[in-house]
C-alpha cells in the first residue's frame, strides 16, 4: 500500500476534542492535590496538629482563600469550555431573590472583611420571582464578587436588588479603581484583564466575566457594566421575572 493510501484512511484528528480532554485531565490532576491541601489547612486551622497562634492564623486564612480561588478557577475553565460548545445545561426553578441574596451576603461577608472591605445588601421592594438555576446564579455572583474584591483596595461592595418593570435587577457596586469607557464592552471577552495603576494587573485568568455573561444569557438575561475611573464599577444583571421567563427552548 502506498504512503498516500495510508494517509487517506488515517482518521481525522478532532482538535477541539483533544483540547477538551486535555483540559479535563489537567483539571482532574489539579483537583487531587488541591483537595489534599484544603483538608490539611482546615486540620491545621482547627488545631488538630497543635495549637495555632494568633500570628499563624492570618497565614492559614490566606492559604485557605487561595485554595478556594484556585478551585473556582478550575471550575470556570471547565464550565466555559462546555458553555462554548453549547452543552451547558441549567435546571431553573422559581426563586425569591431577596432571601437568596441575603444568605449569599451573610456567607461571603467574612471573605470581604478579610480583604478589608464591607459587604452589604440592599433590597428595594417589588422584585419579582425569577426562574433560575440557583447553583449557576451563585456561581455568577461568586465570580462577580471575587472580581470586585480584587479591584477594590478599600471601601465597600454593595449587592443591590431592585425591580425593573417585570424583571429583577441585581447590581454589584464596588468602590474600586474603575474602568475606562472604552473598555466596558471588552471586559466580558475571554481572557481580557483590566490593568491597575501603571499597567499592573491583578490575578485571574480572564474567564470569569465571560463565563458570567454566558450563564446570564443562558437564562435569557442581560449583563452589563457601568464605571468611572477612580470611582468604582457597577455590574448589572437583569433577569426576566418567572411569569415571562421562557427557558424551555432557545433560538
Amino acid at each position: 500500500m502506498s504512503k498516500s493510501a495510508v494517509q487517506a484512511v488515517k482518521p481525522a484528528v478532532d482538535a477541539d476534542l483533544i483540547k477538551d480532554q486535555f483540559t479535563a485531565m489537567i483539571s482532574h490532576e489539579l483537583r487531587t492535590p488541591l483537595c489534599a491541601a484544603k483538608e490539611a489547612v482546615e486540620l491545621l486551622s482547627e488545631g488538630i496538629a497543635g495549637a495555632v497562634s494568633p500570628e499563624q492564623t492570618p497565614f492559614l486564612d490566606v492559604a485557605s482563600r487561595n485554595i478556594d480561588r484556585l478551585g473556582q478557577i478550575i471550575d470556570n475553565v471547565l464550565d466555559f469550555g462546555v458553555l462554548q460548545r453549547g452543552q451547558l445545561a441549567i435546571a431553573p426553578e422559581a426563586l425569591a431573590l431577596g432571601p437568596f441574596l441575603e444568605s449569599f451576603v451573610a456567607e461571603q461577608g467574612p471573605v470581604a472583611t478579610k480583604a478589608g472591605l464591607r459587604l452589604e445588601f440592599e433590597e428595594k421592594a417589588g422584585a419579582p420571582l425569577v426562574s433560575v438555576d440557583r447553583a449557576r446564579l451563585r456561581q455568577v455572583l461568586l465570580n462577580l464578587l471575587d472580581n470586585a474584591i480584587r479591584y477594590t483596595s478599600e471601601g465597600e461592595i454593595t449587592i443591590e436588588l431592585a425591580a425593573e418593570q417585570d424583571d429583577a435587577r441585581i447590581t454589584i457596586i464596588d468602590t474600586g479603581c474603575g474602568i475606562s469607557d472604552d473598555l466596558l464592552e471588552e471586559v466580558f471577552e475571554p481572557f481580557f484583564q483590566v490593568s491597575v495603576g501603571t499597567g499592573r494587573r491583578v490575578g485571574g485568568c480572564g474567564i470569569g466575566l465571560a463565563l458570567c455573561k454566558g450563564l446570564v444569557e443562558l437564562h435569557r438575561g442581560k449583563i452589563w457594566a457601568q464605571s468611572q475611573l477612580g470611582r468604582g464599577t457597577s455590574l448589572h444583571i437583569l433577569l426576566p421575572g418567572a411569569d415571562k421567563a421562557s427557558l424551555g427552548s432557545r433560538p
